[in-house]
């Protein structure tokens, strides 16, 4: 079962909580105090949030805000010599292909661009499934590139 995050401090030193399902069928409040988490179990899930909502006002932890998803983008990025295309999404696609040539030994380009956000991106993810490699890293099937070319702001 994933985490659902309830709270998490703007310092991320202090204050970040959760609430997850054991394989016991239990319900599990965990935070971290500072130097490592602890955990605290219970019957329900209401009753887990409930208490990690009291501590997180407790505490004075403040909610994260949520991403906004109109300030967006998701692009397609390929290796200059072709090969395989990341879909991901970032506020500023540049900086991300800045980033990710960092660690990579081969020049990397922004094939386009459309507006999104993470729905957008997970949408793509399972329009293109089959075609998915490893992680956000997908086939340069011809449908996919057709795809780009058609509907993205190709960038040159």
């Amino acid at each position: 079962m994933p985490k659902q995050r309830l709270a998490q401090s703007r310092d991320l030193g202090w204050g970040m909580g959760y609430v997850t399902e054991r394989a016991s069928g239990r319900w599990q409040s965990r935070w971290f105090d500072g130097e490592k988490y602890k955990a605290k179990t219970f019957p329900s899930r209401e009753e887990a949030e409930d208490w990690l909502r009291d501590l997180s006002r407790a505490r004075g932890w403040q909610r994260p805000e949520r991403p906004s998803f109109d300030a967006a983008f998701v692009y397609f990025i390929q290796s200059v010599e072709g090969g395989p295309i990341k879909i991901g999404q970032a506020a500023n696609p540049a900086d991300r292909l800045k980033n990710l040539q960092l660690g990579c030994p081969v020049q990397l380009r922004i094939l386009g661009i459309v507006e999104g956000g993470l729905m957008m991106e997970k949408s793509l993810h399972r329009q293109f499934a089959q075609y998915r490699m490893h992680g956000e890293w997908f086939d340069a099937h011809p449908k996919l590139l057709q795809w780009i070319e058609k509907t993205a702001h190709i960038v040159p």
